[in-house]
């Protein structure tokens, strides 16, 4: 029979190392009286596969705890590669777009953000999401070659230039359960909005340097929804022509 410790690196990922390595310390250490050379057998059930675990000794369990710390100090995070993405976004090329950002209210008539010709970008974060993953979303989904020029070529909304239109769209983040929809792994609010204006704003920064860098004129601006808020939107669009794409 294999050891825990030939088996663990290649069948446990870190979030189910360290939940099991708790579970294995507190049941060695409150449990039994186990000493060096005694063999005790496990059954562990992780992603429909079941892996008969042997532990040697308590020494191993100690390499387990000193492995699964290096990896923590070393940036692995709960969401590493392999338990889904950070954040979600939808592309859809458009004629105009119209968001409404604030209802209508008693004395005050409902406020609305609009663009002509561009894209909607719809953004949804997920727990574990971070900063780092900014630049290289921002850089992908302005430069992916998703708008038909007026040649009928392909171009991105930089090249275009086009308009941009941001709508944080939570529900993206939605996994069906029954007949029900759960977002257990979306971000918390206040991260996500964090993350969500910085998104915005690296998007308004390179709009602005695309426009002035082409020099054409065209009036391009970068618009965007409110976090957290209940919106509507009226799109024309002279497609559909919509992406997904995960980061």
């Amino acid at each position: 029979m294999r050891s825990l410790g030939d088996l663990w690196p290649a069948a446990l990922d870190v979030n189910t190392e360290v939940c099991c390595m708790s579970f294995l310390m507190s049941f060695l250490c409150h449990s039994l009286n186990i000493s060096v050379g005694v063999q005790i057998s496990f059954v562990l059930f992780v992603d429909a596969k079941l892996y008969r675990l042997c532990l040697l000794d308590v020494s191993s369990v100690a390499q387990f705890i000193k492995r699964a710390e290096h990896k923590l100090k070393n940036g692995v995070v709960m969401s590493e590669k392999g338990s889904g993405p950070a954040a979600r976004a939808v592309l859809q090329q458009c004629v105009q777009a119209r968001l409404q950002v604030k209802p209508a209210e008693e004395h005050a008539e409902a406020r609305f953000v609009q663009i002509d010709r561009g894209m909607v970008i719809y953004i949804c974060f997920f727990k574990g999401a971070t900063d780092d993953i900014l630049p290289k979303m921002v850089s992908t989904l302005l430069n992916l070659r998703l708008c038909e020029s007026d040649s009928g070529k392909m171009v991105s909304v930089l090249e275009l230039p086009g308009s941009l239109l941001i709508v944080p769209q939570a529900t993206l983040g939605g996994k069906a359960k029954g007949r029900a929809m759960q977002y257990h792994n979306n971000i918390a609010k206040e991260d996500g909005l964090r993350l969500y204006g910085a998104f915005v704003s690296l998007c308004k920064k390179e709009v602005a340097a695309a426009a002035a860098s082409a020099g054409s004129g065209a009036e391009v601006t970068v618009k965007h929804g409110t976090y957290g808020n209940r919106q509507v939107l009226k799109l024309d669009t002279n497609g559909p022509y919509t992406h997904l794409t995960e980061f």
